[in-house]
């Protein structure tokens, strides 16, 4: 053959050899770029044909898929997402993390990655994820799975209990036996609690696992965790209630602190700081009416709320409508870790079409308790605008 002879005869073979293979490489290029970009331009709306010239680097402007957008952008966390109003999530959620826990770096998959510091085998995380991720029950069972038991029935899921992430509404799970996880760790004698918030535009998981001792007396920890989190409103939450955006009349006295993630605003009502009263807003019932007054109930360290003690609480106008209050007296443990063994809270919760809205207020007793009065009129002067 050509190639193998030596002196001048050798050199055109080879050429024309290397001239075939790169031609048969830029051909295989610009056939790929053309293909890539076809099926592009099938993924947005119908406006026509779009002309991409070989070799320019051009974005793809689809008005209903964003090729290679991260779960975290689709929640609206990124840096391109700030011009726009919603909160960035490029050095992570906004979070307080409860005192004890450490905050390890995130991976692929764990959007936020913590540890019990005295438990390594304690260990939480939010994992974001495109679409329904796969799907709430089969997640459920998924997780299940790891801790050794079975698919939920049917009348089993169906009761699971609500709460709410990043805004959003939320399943709540509460699992124990024995976990396998992912990496080869666990054991028997674990316990999984978490929550799952599903939606088709985006979905959320917050799961805490480890030693079934250590997450009872982490439990608190966990869900002040949950409620801390701050996130984008998603198409199931309400950025404003029906109607418009809220207002408000503020008592005199009560200072108004910084935007905070999740909350419509935070005030806090003596000198000291010590009691806060804040206004948010979830999309549809925010978890439920009752499940809400339990949540807060189980914070100050008491049981749920009887169907007697539900229909007894008082109703005052409010939005157009009315207001439920509650009024809870027992031991608070503070987001910073302060404990109240003698604390306050007053809440009231409002319902509207498609949002509900959360006042809320505590503090040690002392201090709460005058504003109790005051609490009522700044629940009452809350409209939206028309």
């Amino acid at each position: 053959m050509g190639i193998e002879q030596s002196g001048a005869g050798t050199v055109e073979p080879v050429r024309r050899m290397e001239a075939a293979l790169l031609g048969g490489v830029v051909l295989l290029q610009v056939t790929v770029g053309v293909m890539l970009c076809s099926s592009l331009v099938g993924c947005g709306a119908d406006e026509g044909s779009r002309t991409v010239a070989i070799g320019e680097a051009r974005p793809f402007q689809g008005d209903q898929l964003e090729v290679g957008a991260s779960p975290a952008r689709r929640f609206g966390f990124e840096p391109a997402a700030v011009a726009s109003g919603v909160p960035s999530m490029a050095s992570g959620p906004d979070f307080e993390l409860p005192d004890g826990w450490l905050a390890l770096a995130p991976t692929s998959m764990r959007t936020l990655n913590l540890r019990v510091a005295r438990d390594e085998r304690a260990d939480c995380s939010l994992t974001l994820l495109p679409g329904e991720g796969g799907g709430l029950r089969a997640n459920i069972d998924r997780w299940r799975g790891q801790m050794g038991l079975s698919n939920l029935t049917e009348s089993e899921f169906q009761s699971l209990p609500s709460g709410s992430l990043l805004g959003r509404p939320a399943t709540r799970v509460d699992f124990a036996g024995s976990y396998s996880g992912m990496a080869g760790g666990g054991g028997e004698g674990f316990r999984m609690v978490g929550l799952l918030a599903v939606d088709s535009g985006g979905s959320a998981f917050l799961k805490f696992v480890g030693p079934a001792d250590v997450v009872e007396a982490e439990l608190l920890a966990f869900e002040r965790l949950a409620e801390s989190l701050g996130g984008a409103p998603s198409a199931t939450a309400a950025p404003s209630p029906a109607g418009g955006p809220l207002t408000w009349s503020a008592p005199e006295g009560w200072v108004q602190g910084p935007p905070r993630m999740m909350r419509e605003v935070t005030f806090t009502t003596d000198p000291a700081g010590s009691v806060e009263c804040y206004i948010s807003v979830l999309g549809g019932d925010g978890g439920g009416i009752r499940s809400n007054f339990d949540r807060w109930r189980g914070q100050m360290g008491l049981a749920p709320l009887d169907d007697a003690a539900l229909a007894s609480l008082e109703r005052v106008p409010c939005l157009g409508s009315t207001a439920i209050l509650i009024e809870i007296e027992g031991a608070f443990e503070g987001m910073s870790g302060q404990t109240h063994d003698e604390a306050l809270m007053l809440g009231a919760v409002a319902s509207l079409e498609g949002s509900t809205v959360f006042v809320k207020l505590v503090g040690p007793r002392d201090a709460a308790a005058p504003e109790r009065e005051r609490f009522r009129a700044f629940v009452a002067s809350l409209e939206t605008s028309r």
